[in-house]
């Protein structure tokens, strides 16, 4: 009515033409005028009117993060009252109501979690500020929340999060719907989303199927969403002037507020979060014994000396899928392979970098190994270089296990491509051979020292001296 009010006196309607056609009396028409008119015949015109010189979107900004309204208002010191200054901002804030069918939840079935930014720590040394992530839990039938502070939302501190929502919660739901980040969900779709691959182990480890949310649509995870505006409005506002100098001292203080948060009594149902969840507590599933270890999955492929590389060691595998691409599951200290049916082909105990886990069994017998297109095209390579670094390459693969060597020499021969001459590489190659050492950190280092040992002097012999120069010190 406001607006219809300003807009068409900005027409040239009288006030009793208003009156009229809005159905209201003309007092009325003069009181929701006067603020406007009084803006419009400011002392300073060239200045425009006070709205048009406030930062309207970084006011709203603030505000949809829960700085309150009168707060925005003290800080900007404006020329104009209060109730003035409120309406505008709700008028610029006013979005269209899309319309929304009320769920019932049911109880024990399904949680909410989704991530916003969290409060600042600081550095007690540097004074440096870091902002934090905040993760919310919450049970949509009994609006039970959880909610912690984390550094970061990689995939170990999503993990982490959800094993102490559950153990809050004291079991687990079903189902679990989250947000779209590369944590949980690996390509998000409308339609047909692509859980990541751990987390979708860690669900099969819990007991619980995740539920990607659509894009950009907040309402399938209402209740954690109204949970998180809740905490942002209480505790957010009220600490954020606060100097926090750890994760932890966060937490800690945070707790305290989330026990509070919980017991109060919810307007609509007349009782709080924790009675209301005493009714959702026995449909739980229980938690389970172990803890969840963290599994990372990779795409790898295989190297003709049938092994794959990963994080810096290596594993054998079946000499059939050499050029293909397997998956393998990285564990803590297990290393598991699958092809493309979900078949494991090799397991390995994990090992330090630069190692190999070499399974025998995996590898073709020793004279198809010397007779494959890899060994002979490197001997080949190794004779354009010269006789020593041949020497060289035909020692290492004349073995039972050609195999074991293949990617060592590979990676020697290949030097020449990186701008070593052949006579630095077969220098290299010669001390290799004299001090059986064959490591390709040893050659590369003998060809950097190619041109220093060949402009070195050598020392024929013991110099002499002209007896009559040498005097001896007697009695």
């Amino acid at each position: 009515m406001i607006e219809q009010i300003r807009k068409m006196h900005q027409l040239g309607f009288s006030k009793r033409g208003i009156a009229k056609s809005l159905g209201i009396s003309r007092n009325t028409v003069d009181r929701y005028l006067a603020p406007h008119q009084a803006g419009q015949n400011q002392s300073n015109p060239s200045q425009g009117s006070w709205a048009d010189l406030v930062d309207w979107p970084s006011l709203i900004k603030s505000r949809k993060k829960g700085v309150n309204v009168k707060a925005l208002f003290e800080e900007l010191e404006l020329n104009v009252d209060y109730s003035t200054f409120a309406r505008h901002l709700k008028g610029r804030m006013k979005e269209p109501i899309k319309p929304a069918v009320p769920l019932d939840h049911v109880a024990g079935e399904r949680t909410q979690v989704d991530y916003c930014d969290g409060l600042f720590i600081t550095d007690r040394r540097t004074g440096k500020r870091t902002k934090t992530q905040f993760f919310c839990g919450v049970l949509p039938f009994s609006s039970l929340t959880f909610g912690e502070f984390t550094m970061n939302q990689k995939l170990e501190s999503f993990i982490r999060s959800h094993e102490r929502m559950f153990s809050y919660f004291g079991g687990v739901t079903p189902y679990a719907v989250l947000d779209n980040l590369k944590s949980g969900v690996k390509n998000a779709h409308c339609w047909d989303p692509d859980l990541n691959p751990t987390y979708c182990d860690f669900g099969n480890h819990m007991g619980f199927a995740g539920l990607p949310a659509r894009p950009y649509t907040p309402r399938d995870k209402a209740s954690v969403e109204a949970a998180i505006g809740a905490i942002q409005r209480s505790f957010f506002q009220t600490y954020r002037d606060h100097t926090f100098y750890s994760l932890d001292e966060l937490n800690r203080c945070f707790r305290t507020i989330l026990d509070d948060f919980n017991l109060k009594v919810m307007p609509d149902h007349g009782v709080s979060r924790r009675e209301r969840f005493e009714v959702e507590a026995p449909l739980l599933k229980a938690l389970p014994a172990e803890p969840y270890e963290i599994l990372e999955w990779k795409t790898v492929k295989v190297h003709p000396d049938c092994c794959v590389q990963i994080d810096k060691a290596y594993y054998s595998v079946p000499f059939q899928y050499c050029g293909q691409s397997l998956r393998a599951k990285i564990g803590q200290k297990l290393i598991e392979i699958f092809d493309g049916d979900v078949n494991r082909v090799a397991c390995h105990k994990k090992v330090a970098n630069h190692k190999k886990s070499i399974d025998e069994a995996h590898m073709p017998p020793a004279s198809v190994q010397q007779a494959s297109i890899q060994v002979q095209r490197l001997i080949k390579q190794s004779s354009a270089i010269g006789p020593k670094m041949m020497e060289l390459v035909k020692q290492q693969l004349s073995g039972d296990y050609p195999y074991r060597h293949l990617r060592r020499m590979q990676g020697i021969v290949r030097l020449g491509k990186q701008g070593y001459t052949n006579e630095a590489l077969e220098y290299a190659a010669s001390r290799a051979l004299t001090y059986c050492k064959y490591n390709l950190a040893y050659v590369r280092s003998c060809a950097d020292n190619y041109e220093a040992a060949k402009q070195k002097t050598k020392i024929s012999g013991v110099p002499r001296r002209d007896p009559g120069t040498i005097h001896l010190h007697g009695d």
